[in-house]
């Protein structure tokens, strides 16, 4: 059986698995409800909605010199964490965010939650080492 999210790349792709395999409603166009920026955030769209449950989805451009895995994972998780700061925390609660490169290689989805005063982030991430191992939890 071959994992679906393996062949995720583009924002097609993305639209395909959260709408029609998820069932979450496409919203394009409406904006993101919360200031969303860091310096290297290219992209960012609300693309699925489920009642009062948002999927929010962010692209990163990876600085110059940033070529390894482990220091794209690492560059992605620091962006996403100065992202998720500035989402209120009923966003936080109730929300998936995606984040990838413009490439698609990378992606990375994130549920944050709150844990005292602190954000501790729940994230699957997808890589092109891990994107052919990918099993779900019935393989």
């Amino acid at each position: 059986m071959d994992f679906y999210l393996g062949s995720l790349k583009t924002k097609n792709d993305l639209l395909r698995i959260v709408c029609e395999r998820w069932g979450f409603e496409y919203t394009p166009g409406i904006p993101i409800p919360f200031p969303a920026s860091t310096p290297t955030l290219s992209r960012s769209e609300l693309i699925g909605r489920f009642k009062d449950f948002f999927v929010f989805y962010f692209v990163f451009n990876n600085p110059e010199g940033v070529t390894t895995t482990q220091k794209i994972e690492r560059f992605l998780a620091g962006q996403e964490r100065e992202l998720l700061v500035q989402a209120p925390d009923n966003y936080r609660r109730e929300a998936l965010f995606i984040t990838s490169t413009p490439d698609g290689e990378y992606w990375h989805f994130l549920h944050p939650e709150k844990v005292g005063g602190k954000v501790k982030l729940k994230r699957f991430s997808i890589t092109p080492e891990s994107r052919n191992k990918l099993r779900t939890a019935c393989e």
